[in-house]
């Protein structure tokens, strides 16, 4: 499986949902989420291979 990630700032992760984002609820990743702002999401796609 071939992913690509991000993290969303700002309130945009509804945005990015809408571009076949799914948002990964990890208690590990929060507290560095946290530093971007209380919004940010990380964020998984899967991508086909080319």
């Amino acid at each position: 499986m071939n992913t690509i990630s991000l993290t969303a700032v700002n309130n945009s992760h509804n945005f990015w949902t809408r571009h076949g984002f799914v948002a990964i609820d990890d208690p590990a990743l929060q507290k560095k989420l946290n530093t971007y702002d209380l919004a940010a999401r990380f964020l998984l796609k899967n991508i086909a291979a080319s």
